[in-house]
């Protein structure tokens, strides 16, 4: 146990300086700081295997770097424009989680953590000659070696660190990468519906963070990595697509968006979907937009070093396209039960989510501009398009279509269930308060809200 809390103190003290560059608030620092370190392990794994050596070698330096940067960035760098910086806000996010992540005391047998996340791990420390041989080695083709290298680079660097492959470990720095992205959903939230009064609007926040518990309980804590990219999926999706000035200030979108990218590989193609999505809403600030771009590089440049040295995706490396153009009834007869088991998994949340999206599009749009909220027509837009690549994941696999979904789509269903609940709780945010219902006057705005007057300016009150 003593191993496993010095792990986590590893993973929050790297990344501590570039979280106090992305809030300015050492609380806050330290729920985003797991995620920084794990970014930066899994560009330290890609030098490794692309240059060689060890991933000490490259990660030591990138951190040392970043600590040396970080009084430059400070300076070039703008604050974030909502500051939900307060010692409230930092204990809505945080208190009603952690007695669910409690679940990290359970025995670390999960078969996916120990088959993929953490076998990647323990060959990512022995070096980059070994970690190359493993790639393509047809013999552990059934751990994904293909899946990108955050939670598994993470943990490598900490047993390096170490000294030892405890299973304990992996699991608790696991856990706490899902600790930081699902608490970045909250914050997502509270800085969304900021100009709600500040009880409703951390409720709301705290909400839709617990909502990461709903359909794969132990799914947070147990090493698997879904939770961790679908929540900085919808995180970053509520950033980029419901603020109205999401560019301005773009480093915790970023991030997000680079941990999606580098997470797995439904994260990456997702990463894309939506660093266009928020291009196409943001086309008039093109010149900004492009920083969107930067995860996506990085999720291409680990797909072209995996394959470069034999990794095999078990979805694309089994496709049959002239069967899709065809038609073959053995591939659209998956169709069926494919979507009756996303369906029976999350169906009736986002049916929900849809009628009160209509209900308030219809009824609530005044108040809804008056929150400064922007449409969620573009977070049911990202829906239906991972709708599409979820279906055809399915579809053109040859794993027994049973089988396949009885063991993945509580999983892979999250980001609906995510998207959805941010979706409908951020209608009832408005509903509630009724968009100008607390007085005209800045003041009186800034006093119900709990922000500072030289915020009010930056966010134009």
């Amino acid at each position: 146990m003593l191993a496993s809390l010095l792990a986590v103190l590893m993973v929050v003290v790297a990344g501590m300086p570039i979280g106090y560059v992305v809030f300015r608030d050492l609380r806050f620092a330290l729920l985003i700081a797991p995620l920084v370190t794990a970014l930066s392990a899994a560009a330290a794994a890609i030098l490794m295997l692309v240059v060689g050596g060890d991933l000490l070698w490259w990660l030591g330096p990138l951190l040392v770097l970043q600590w040396a940067a970080t009084p430059v960035l400070l300076r070039r760098t703008a604050p974030p424009a909502v500051r939900a910086g307060t010692w409230a806000d930092w204990l809505w996010l945080v208190v009603p989680l952690l007695l669910p992540f409690l679940v990290v005391v359970l025995p670390p047998t999960a078969w996916d953590a120990n088959s993929i996340w953490w076998l990647h791990a323990a060959y990512f420390t022995k070096g980059a000659t070994l970690a190359r041989e493993y790639l393509g080695l047809p013999s552990v083709s059934f751990s994904h070696p293909d899946y990108p290298p955050l939670e598994s680079a993470a943990v490598g660097a900490v047993w390096s660190v170490l000294s030892g492959y405890k299973l304990y470990v992996a699991q608790f720095v696991s856990a706490a990468l899902s600790f930081s992205s699902i608490v970045m959903l909250g914050y997502a939230v509270r800085v969304a519906t900021n100009r709600a009064p500040a009880l409703v609007s951390r409720i709301a926040a705290a909400c839709v963070a617990l909502a990461a518990w709903g359909a794969e309980p132990t799914g947070v804590a147990d090493g698997y990595s879904d939770v961790l990219w679908a929540a900085a999926f919808a995180a970053a999706a509520v950033l980029l697509l419901l603020r109205p000035e999401p560019l301005r200030r773009p480093l915790l979108p970023v991030l997000l968006l680079s941990g999606v990218a580098l997470t797995k590989n439904e994260g990456f193609v997702m990463a894309v979907v939506l660093a266009a999505t928020a291009t196409v809403r943001m086309r008039r600030e093109l010149r900004r937009a492009w920083v969107l771009w930067v995860p996506v590089l990085a999720g291409g440049v680990w797909s072209l070093v995996c394959r470069h040295f034999g990794a095999k995706s078990d979805v694309t490396s089994s496709v049959h396209l002239g069967d899709v153009l065809r038609l073959d009834p053995a591939i659209y007869d998956r169709l069926s039960p494919t979507l009756s088991a996303i369906w029976s998994t999350v169906g009736p949340l986002v049916a929900v989510a849809v009628a009160t999206a209509v209900v308030g599009g219809i009824l609530l749009r005044r108040q809804r501009r008056t929150l400064e909220l922007g449409g969620d027509l573009w977070l049911w837009a990202l829906v239906a398009v991972y709708l599409a690549v979820l279906s055809a994941t399915y579809l053109v696999s040859s794993n027994p279509i049973t089988w396949y979904l009885n063991t993945s789509i509580t999983r892979v269903t999250l980001p609906f269930a995510l998207v959805a609940t941010a979706s409908a709780v951020c209608w009832a945010v408005v509903a509630l308060t009724g968009g100008g219902t607390f007085g005209g006057d800045g003041a009186t705005i800034r006093r119900e809200v709990g922000i500072s007057q030289d915020q009010s300016q930056e966010i134009s009150v």
